[in-house]
């Protein structure tokens, strides 16, 4: 099992032994397709070339309307094609945008009016986000943890709220293993993720989205790759 107290030292520790995480990064439409074949909540996708973000793209109109009048925010992600790539561009994301507007002038801040064919437009329904959380399940040991977002948590920039170890071989008052837990509300919120993982193994990123009052899960990525359960 890697050693490490957080994630983010999982994933320094794995670079360092020479394992490239960046190598087993998809882009967010495979990623969303594989959290779909899982069958794991996940926020909707709109995606399309950037050439055809128009206020006459019915689809998109539907797309936004619908999820505007469920109370839904948006994420934005200017997303480079292959050429673009090749060119040095990255990704470029805007999150808790609310419509058409916002969303046409952030994208019209990156993307130059020539090279639209370089670009293509993701849309992701986005709420207000407690917590966010990862989970590394694998054959025996599960690691998990969550904190009051998942970038700062994943970066490293912010110590988890709660993280715990699974044991799946002890016996079952011993299989689980707090570490660390500082709220309890967000230790709820971890282990209604993991029982939604369930035996699935991989990596997974997920928040927590408060909606009408309700608290949900929504999974952002989940990776099947030896390397991020490598020693579990």
């Amino acid at each position: 099992m890697i050693k490490g107290n957080t994630m983010s030292d999982w994933a320094a520790e794995s670079r360092s032994r020479g394992i490239n995480l960046n190598d087993y990064l998809t882009d967010k439409e495979e990623d969303l397709k594989r959290i779909e074949r899982a069958r794991l909540p996940h926020f909707d996708l709109f995606l399309c070339d950037a050439e055809k973000f128009r206020r006459d793209n019915n689809q998109l109109n539907i797309f936004l309307a619908q999820n505007q009048r469920e109370g839904w925010q948006f994420c934005v992600r200017a997303v480079p094609t292959e050429e673009g790539y090749t060119r040095g561009y990255t990704r470029r994301p805007k999150i808790g945008l609310r419509g058409f507007e916002d969303s046409k002038r952030f994208l019209g801040e990156v993307i130059r009016r020539n090279e639209k064919g370089l670009w293509k437009v993701a849309i992701t329904t986005m709420g207000y986000q407690p917590y966010g959380g990862v989970i590394r399940n694998g054959e025996i040991y599960t690691h998990a943890e969550i904190g009051r977002n998942l970038i700062t948590l994943t970066s490293g920039e912010e110590s988890p709220l709660v993280m715990l170890e699974i044991n799946k071989l002890a016996s079952p008052g011993e299989r689980i293993k707090l570490r660390e837990v500082r709220n309890r509300d967000a230790e709820l919120c971890l282990l209604d993720a993991l029982k939604i993982v369930g035996e699935r193994r991989g990596y997974f990123e997920f928040v927590t989205c408060l909606r009408n009052g309700k608290k949900e899960t929504y999974f952002l990525d989940y990776k099947t790759a030896e390397s991020y359960t490598r020693n579990l």
